[in-house]
């Protein structure tokens, strides 16, 4: 699934201009972008000229677009912004519709840190977030009683006794026996 960006016929050589729609507009993140084109013409270049989620300027020089017809061209870079006339586009056919998208924003949620096993990373790097619950020891859950993930990864293994025998306390103190 894909979001749309801009889709425009080019009516000039070259031509530049500016995206319709903003690159991830729902998520800060950096992400490469797809060009295709409604005919392919040997030799038709793209330039992309943005910015990275630090701000910092980047760019796709001459990306080869000549077949993006019958094969959509992925950026190398990830953008987090285009900038305004940032797209440039040379060689194309004069009505040839270019078409730029991004994969579609799929917002990720992990669980809180209470729910992940003590040392466990995870997160959208594997680092981000470090799990901090403590299970307890099989031998400290009552037999046959299963916790942990889905409630049976692990089994109590601790037995009470049948009976306890009971002391008074307190004819203890007083002395009795």
């Amino acid at each position: 699934m894909t979001t749309t960006l801009d889709a425009r016929a080019i009516n000039s050589d070259p031509t530049s201009y500016s995206l319709t729609t903003g690159i991830n507009a729902e998520s800060n993140k950096q992400i490469k972008l797809t060009v295709s084109a409604s005919a392919d013409k040997a030799g038709a270049k793209i330039k992309l000229v943005g910015t990275d989620l630090d701000g910092d300027a980047i760019q796709e020089l001459n990306l080869d677009i000549g077949s993006a017809n019958s094969a959509a061209v992925v950026t190398d870079m990830k953008f987090a912004g285009i900038d305004a006339a940032g797209i440039t586009i040379t060689g194309i056919d004069d009505g040839t519709t270019i078409t730029i998208t991004q994969p579609a924003v799929v917002e990720v949620v992990y669980p809180v840190e209470d729910d992940v096993e003590f040392g466990v990373q995870f997160g959208a790097d594997g680092a981000e977030f470090e799990g901090d619950l403590v299970l307890p020891i099989e031998a400290d859950v009552r037999f046959e009683i299963g916790y942990g993930a889905d409630g049976s990864e692990f089994e109590g293994e601790y037995d009470e006794p049948a009976s306890i025998r009971s002391i008074n306390l307190e004819s203890k103190l007083d002395g009795d026996q």
